[in-house]
């Protein structure tokens, strides 16, 4: 298939406002930005449907494109400063950004979108750009005379539907794809290391912020740890409130503090039974059999209804799934003119809900001469949430090379979301490729079988 497309875009209008310091109301404030109105024109050579032209290169059939953007910056009022940056790019959609700050002394008050800093401390360390508010300044000891002081300080709040998580994962000797457990996952919340070492979005890795499929630009060998720490959204959450206070400074001569205390809250309790929910997904081929991933999961046992340009596939003959990790494969190349609908019931987490979180570090350092320090440092994590111990099971097989499928049924059901561990011969398999797992009814199935002889399959699960 050949589609050859040509465009040009033509700027018709581009205007740059600027009232600085001209405004009698708000003589302090600063207003700038830009208007582009653009024209474009396009000539196609295509060989395939014009349909799916038309769906790939959908912001060509617009032929007036428009591009704004405002920044505002100044004094409203005494005191009082606005920060705003306001633009709509078509592509990416409508971006608002704005933080308003009260300077009051000692202190600043601010609301809108800021970035927060709490920490280092032995246990807390929270850097994250949110929308909520923040406090902070200094305070002063009352009697002038004294050696303390003064304490810089800052408090933030805000409100967050995130939940976070945190998975090891065992390197495959592959690139991936590697599946994480929770999704969608918010943009650039992730942090991706491979044995410590901390990996670049984009240049090392590429992440599905949708699916939660993360796949590596290099092999990642089956003796290193891939640890990747991130926040999602549930479709269980509810809305809950984050704070955290840190304060540093001098108590006494030669002794400095240091607290640090990040805390969530739930603001409603959250249902504790979730029934299955709906969902469609439809998509264009990739002249491929796949794969093609889902959005959520776990998907109900056959419950999805596939179709290919309305004609309803069979499972097994004419594609397979992964109820897990949402992973479609088709037994025959789906030609990227073909659309492809997907309806599934797919069960949100029927976890405990998270009754709070507060994690906090106090670390006294005292400072005698040049070069010498005693510190005491005292931390805690106390979480409320509602756990359950699980004991890992270990069951062994023995296999011999077959030509049909190899079912091993395990003596438990209800597994645990990927506890499992599936090694043959010793070698550690991939879920997905070399391997399927029903969670519910404890089956697990080979998708391929051993070349030469009989073989064990040890099986480590929760």
């Amino acid at each position: 298939m050949r589609r050859i497309g040509v465009a040009f875009v033509v700027v018709l209008l581009t205007a740059t406002p600027n009232a600085e310091g001209k405004g009698k109301r708000y003589p302090n404030l600063t207003l700038s930005g830009s208007a582009i109105l653009s024209l474009q024109m396009s000539k196609v050579s295509q060989k395939g449907t014009a349909t799916l032209y038309a769906y790939d290169a959908r912001y060509l059939r617009r032929k007036f494109q428009k591009f704004t953007s405002l920044h505002v910056s100044g004094e409203l009022l005494p005191r009082l400063k606005l920060d705003a940056n306001l633009s709509d790019w078509g592509y990416s959609g409508l971006d608002k950004v704005w933080t308003l700050t009260y300077e009051a002394s000692p202190c600043a008050i601010s609301i809108g979108d800021m970035t927060v800093s709490i920490g280092p401390g032995p246990m807390v360390l929270f850097n994250r750009r949110l929308k909520g508010l923040k406090v902070e300044g200094e305070a002063s000891p009352p009697n002038k005379g004294s050696k303390a002081g003064p304490l810089k300080f800052v408090y933030f709040q805000t409100r967050t539907r995130a939940e976070t998580a945190t998975e090891v994962i065992k390197g495959a000797d592959s690139s991936g794809p590697y599946y994480l457990k929770h999704s969608p996952i918010i943009e650039g919340s992730e942090v991706v290391k491979v044995d410590e070492r901390i990996l670049k979005p984009g240049v090392d890795y590429t992440l599905d912020y949708l699916t939660g499929v993360l796949n590596f630009f290099d092999v990642v060998p089956s003796t290193s740890t891939i640890t990747v720490s991130y926040e999602y959204i549930p479709g269980r959450s509810g809305l809950g409130k984050v704070e955290g206070l840190d304060i540093k400074g001098p108590l006494a001569e030669g002794l400095m503090l240091g607290l640090s205390v990040v805390e969530r809250k739930p603001l409603s309790p959250l249902p504790a039974v979730f029934s299955p929910k709906e969902e469609v997904e439809e998509f264009f081929g990739a002249d491929s059999p796949g794969p093609y991933y889902l959005a959520f999961r776990p998907i109900v046992r056959w419950s999805e209804r596939i179709t290919v340009d309305g004609v309803l596939q069979e499972r097994d003959r004419d594609y397979t799934i992964n109820y897990g990790t949402g992973m479609v494969m088709f037994t025959k190349v789906i030609p990227s003119s073909s659309l492809v609908v997907v309806r599934y019931l797919y069960r949100p987490e029927a976890l405990p809900p998270t009754l709070g979180k507060r994690v906090a570090s106090i670390e006294l350092v005292r400072k005698k001469g040049d070069g010498l320090e005693f510190g005491l440092v005292f931390a805690r994590s106390q979480g409320t949430t509602p756990s359950q111990t699980l004991r890992e099971a270990v069951r062994d097989f023995v296999i011999s090379p077959s030509r049909g499928e190899i079912l091993l049924r395990l003596p438990h059901r209800g597994i645990l979301f990927d506890s499992e561990v599936v090694l043959l011969s010793g070698r550690p398999l991939v879920r997905g490729r070399d391997y399927e797992v029903d969670y519910e009814r404890g089956l697990i199935r080979l998708l391929r079988s051993p070349s030469r002889g009989a073989a064990m399959v040890r099986v480590l699960y929760k």
